[in-house]
């Protein structure tokens, strides 16, 4: 018995050892996926050999689908495995793949891995289907948005409206419709915050995933006075708007070339499409403005009315702020504001989910590069610890506290703060003392969460402030800072 196992065993050796197919990879980590990420894979197998060989089967989960191209293996050829992943279900997931060619007896092991962050739909067919070999991974460089902004009453197109496209919480790149109301330009892939604007029109805003699966979208803007249409994602197998975003645009819209814009505020009137003033856009958008400094231009921040402020920012960075475009307006609030922070003004940041850490200890508020790198790289997961991310954000404002100036921590949430939270109230009411107060900044939160934030926010000697769009996150936490700091 023991001599038969030897002779197996060396079979089995031998048999791999001269083995004339090799593969390409043996893992792959997809990272963190949405239902519009491209979810696919290829391995290749080659042969060093002069004798053909052959894929032989291919063992696999059902949540793997495959796609095969070539027949045989020789030095002159390879065959190439498209593998890609179809979670049934939020979460990480972790499979093995088994090849099996014709001169090895053991198969190859290919380890695929991954975090689904969404529930994917069961309506969704290009979800299951293995993209073919001729629709490779689409090359963000060359990859083209089509977009539509149309009359929502009329349905006829706007032409000369303006598109801004912010992503990862920075303003990237503006556009102007043609006269058929449509842009087909490059876009970085990837989650993207469309804002739309046009004189005589209300604006609309919407965050959506952008890829060669959903590369449509249509736009409504209404009149003046009324409410915005709900926007309209189209993707390319399901049009709800019948119009041909894939025709050539005509000779004028190729002077409506992409402008980059300045993080620092993409709505200023230096950028060459946009015509609106800061005071002027407040206006139009009913972006918040306290009471107590509507005497004073709205970008006044001058040591003459304003003292310093040593203020700590607490981010609420569970996977609840992953939905819809939360994190985009978390960022978006995080960079416009860092624009304004001057030298004498103090700044940290504490984030909190499963548990809180501190990313920034207090630096001068003209530090922009160590903030902007810092918010850049935040991601969202795990559960929320609000009330630990509280307590260390008031002791991170203390080691910058300022005898002469305003002391201030300022939470940013979606939602109540639900892990280790029931005793956050004694730490607010210690602070205040102190003289550090404290305000809550809700992200597209319920009615039900606002009452608890109200509550908190009055107990810390500060307010609560809702962000539900763009423009308050432009002005919002700015607003806040000059209240807090305002001299008379």
């Amino acid at each position: 018995m023991q001599k038969l196992i030897l002779i197996l065993f060396t079979f089995f050796s031998v048999t791999c050892l001269f083995s004339q197919t090799s593969i390409s990879t043996n893992s792959h980590d997809f990272g963190e996926l949405n239902v519009f990420s491209d979810r696919y894979m290829d391995v290749v197998l080659s042969s060093t050999g002069t004798k053909k060989n052959y894929l032989l089967r291919i063992k696999k989960p059902n949540e793997v689908v495959f796609l095969v191209k070539g027949k045989e293996l020789t030095q002159d050829s390879i065959i190439t495995i498209r593998l890609q992943v179809n979670p049934k279900q939020k979460g990480k997931f972790k499979h093995e793949i088994e090849i099996f060619t014709s001169d090895r007896m053991e198969p190859f092991y290919v380890k695929l891995t991954g975090d689904m962050t969404e529930n994917p739909p069961n309506d969704l067919n290009a979800f299951q289907n293995c993209p073919a070999f001729g629709s490779n991974p689409t090359n963000a460089t060359d990859f083209k948005m089509n977009i539509a902004v149309i009359d929502a009453e009329t349905k006829l197109p706007i032409e000369k409206s303006t598109v801004h496209i912010v992503q990862n919480g920075r303003s990237k790149y503006a556009f102007r419709t043609n006269d058929e109301g449509r842009i087909s330009e490059k876009v970085p892939l990837g989650y993207s915050y469309f804002y739309v604007s046009k004189d005589g029109y209300e604006p609309a805003e919407t965050g959506t995933y952008v890829n060669s699966q959903r590369n449509q979208l249509v736009l409504e803007l209404k009149k003046k006075e009324e409410l915005v249409q709900i926007v309209q994602t189209t993707t390319t197998e399901d049009q709800v708007v019948v119009i041909d975003l894939n025709e050539s645009s005509n000779e004028k819209a190729e002077e409506e070339s992409i402008v980059e814009l300045k993080v620092e505020d993409p709505f200023k009137e230096e950028q060459p499409i946009v015509e609106i003033k800061l005071e002027d856009k407040i206006k139009e958008e009913e972006v918040f403005v306290p009471t107590a400094l509507t005497g004073l231009s709205a970008s006044d921040f001058s040591e003459t009315y304003f003292k310093p402020v040593n203020v700590t920012f607490v981010l609420d960075i569970s996977s609840s702020m992953r939905a819809g475009d939360k994190m985009e307006l978390l960022k978006f609030s995080l960079n416009s504001l860092n624009q304004q922070l001057r030298a004498q003004d103090k700044v940290s940041l504490v984030t909190y989910a499963d548990n809180a850490r501190s990313l920034i200890a207090p630096i001068a508020g003209d530090e922009r590069a160590t903030m902007e790198k810092t918010v850049d790289d935040l991601k969202a997961s795990g559960l929320t610890a609000g009330g630990e991310g509280i307590k260390l954000g008031y002791k991170e404002n203390m080691k910058g506290f300022l005898s002469d100036g305003a002391n201030h921590v300022i939470v940013i949430t979606d939602g109540a703060f639900n892990r280790n939270s029931k005793d956050y109230q004694k730490y607010v009411r210690k602070y205040k003392r102190k003289g550090i107060t404290l305000s809550i900044v809700g992200i597209k939160n319920k009615e039900t969460d606002a009452g608890e934030m109200e509550d908190a926010a009055k107990l810390g000697g500060g307010r609560y402030i809702p962000i539900m769009k763009l423009a308050d996150a432009q002005n919002n936490l700015f607003q806040e800072i000059r209240l807090i700091t305002y001299k008379y």
